[in-house]
């Protein structure tokens, strides 16, 4: 199971059974407050998204009240989808025989809501078709993940939506 999101954690997490209403985590003075009963993926998932909020948010966007406020917890979820599924991973994931979205959120060690997040995100960013110059290979992000590497062989990803 891939985990590397651990080593660089230096915030202090605290566990409340009173969180807000429909409120699963939040970050406030380098402290993660989290609802009490999250699954590992869940707890792995929101922390991902707290730690972006303490690098690209500010104020309290809590109630989503404005515009600004929703811009905000988007920036901060998109950037929990980049550094908890990056294309390498991917790639890694297909190299281990891993196909479907269940074997790959399992594996990333994320929920599948959050990879079916991400997957729906790099299509609006990169659109359907995206050539990623780390790895580079060409991500098809259709119905299913197609990848194909720039010397023409092709990776298939059956992750059937």
């Amino acid at each position: 199971m891939y985990e590397p999101l651990a080593d660089n954690c230096n915030f202090d997490v605290q566990y409340l059974d009173d969180m807000p209403k429909g409120l699963s985590a939040f970050i406030k003075h380098g402290t993660i407050y989290m609802r009490e009963g999250l699954t590992q993926k869940e707890e792995r998932c929101y922390l991902a998204e707290e730690i972006q909020h303490n690098y690209y948010t500010a104020g309290n966007i809590v109630k989503q009240e404005n515009v600004s406020s929703k811009k905000q917890e988007i920036i901060a979820r998109r950037k929990a989808h980049l550094v908890l599924i990056p294309f390498n991973l991917l790639i890694e994931c297909y190299d281990l025989g891993l196909r479907t979205y269940h074997e790959v959120a399992n594996y990333l060690n994320v929920t599948e809501k959050f990879l079916h997040e991400a997957v729906t995100h790099f299509k609006q960013k990169y659109g359907l078709m995206y050539y990623d110059k780390k790895t580079k290979c060409y991500f098809n992000f259709g119905n299913t993940i197609h990848i194909y590497k720039e010397d023409n062989s092709s990776y298939s990803y059956d992750y059937g939506c």
